[in-house]
């Protein structure tokens, strides 16, 4: 959980794993939404992917986990995927008028609809 965007390489994290999963196993893997509406709105306003910005480095977060590309990497090792989810809502911004919440408005609408 919270792995596949530390590694450098992750299809063979991916693989490491396949070769060491008991037959019939399961794996639960969670990431960042890179895509998600979140992260779209922090592209918008900071030119930067969301938990995906320079100062998340520090964390190792060196992977953008792009859905299709993990479902690739999944696919291509053996596994099969059997639930995708994503998680999370936001609360709408307390009411104080400015550009600040103006701009918390469009990021409750843009992220939950």
């Amino acid at each position: 959980m919270e792995v596949l965007e530390h590694l450098s390489n992750p299809e063979l994290g991916i693989k490491n794993i396949s070769n060491h999963i008991e037959k019939g196993g399961y794996m639960v893997l969670t990431t960042p939404n890179p895509l998600s509406a979140q992260s779209k709105f922090s592209l918008f306003f900071k030119n930067n992917l969301y938990a995906f910005q320079p100062k998340h480095l520090i964390e190792h977060h060196v992977y953008v986990p792009l859905p299709h590309v993990v479902k690739f990497h999944l696919e291509n090792n053996g596994f099969e995927i059997l639930e995708v989810a994503t998680i999370g809502r936001l609360i709408a911004p307390k009411f104080t008028f400015g550009f600040n919440y103006i701009k918390g408005l469009v990021h409750y609408f843009f992220c939950n609809y």
